[in-house]
């Protein structure tokens, strides 16, 4: 009699139950995202880029932050989600994960100044081109995640330095640099596109100018900021002083210079370090 009454017992309180659904989060069909972004690997002398981008490729979003801790605020349906980080700088334009150079297309050419005759085609880039402006320093980073419904998702986003300072300290021969007006240090074969996904350089060769003073000891200083080199070609560097005494100016061009050594691990070598190149330059005699 016992067991007929606890078994009716237990149908009774069967009967009277019902499912409940356990949730791990406000959101149980979606997940959701909070970027951190670690930008650890810069140069010492480096600021953190303050605002800097967030862009969701698909479907296409984009914040701009300043916090290094951010909560996406769209919530994501089940599946696969890319996001990219970068900041933008000065000199520079990216598209999609190629960041490159802002040409530019200097005047009509003059007795002091370098460039072609006439504008190049956008669609077409002259052979040789001459950069004189520095970019700034640029970051970008890439995240790919899964994301599944009724999760929360932290992801760390490491941050890459893409371009990279060089400094020059160039002893000067035969010439007294106090005596010039303006100075430049030429390097010829610089790339003016680099792929930050691919972590690689695209794009055209080009001179990079870098401006640079006069200091003592027969010496220029100056620097600048690069995306990389060609690898299928030499390197080389000159220099030219401007001699403008208000009656009369000209040109004087040093000898070329190979830093191919200089440069053979700079596409591949830490970016937060600077490359120094310290050399002695000689100028060919003066025709009187």
């Amino acid at each position: 009699m016992k067991k007929i009454l606890f078994a009716a017992f237990a149908a009774a309180v069967l009967a009277g139950c019902y499912k409940v659904d356990i949730y791990w989060s406000t959101h149980p069909e979606t997940g959701k995202i909070t970027l951190i972004t670690d930008w650890s690997k810069r140069s010492p002398d480096t600021d953190i880029p303050n605002p800097y981008n967030i862009q969701l490729l698909e479907p296409s979003a984009m914040w701009k932050v300043s916090e290094y801790r951010f909560e996406v605020p769209n919530l994501f349906d089940p599946g696969t989600y890319t996001l990219h980080v970068f900041n933008e700088a000065e000199n520079l334009k990216l598209n999609g994960s190629v960041v490159s150079l802002q040409q530019i297309y200097p005047e009509p050419m003059t007795a002091k100044t370098r460039g072609p005759e006439e504008e190049w085609p956008e669609e077409m880039p002259h052979e040789e081109y001459w950069f004189y402006a520095v970019p700034d320093f640029f970051f970008w980073g890439s995240v790919t995640q899964k994301i599944e419904a009724d999760r929360d998702y932290e992801v760390t986003v490491p941050m890459r330095q893409i371009t990279r300072q060089v400094e020059i300290d160039f002893t000067i021969e035969d010439v007294d640099p106090q005596l010039y007006e303006e100075f430049y240090v030429y390097i010829i074969g610089t790339n003016d596109a680099w792929d930050c996904e691919a972590n690689k350089p695209v794009g055209y060769s080009m001179n990079t100018a870098i401006p640079a003073s006069p200091q003592s000891g027969q010496r220029i200083t100056g620097e600048t900021r690069i995306l990389g080199v060609m690898e299928d070609r030499p390197i080389k560097m000159m220099v030219e002083f401007l001699y403008d005494d208000g009656d009369d100016f000209y040109w004087l061009t040093s000898e070329e210079i190979d830093v191919t050594a200089d440069f053979k691990d700079f596409n591949t070598s830490d970016r937060t370090v600077p490359l120094v190149l310290k050399k002695t330059i000689s100028f060919p005699p003066m025709i009187k």
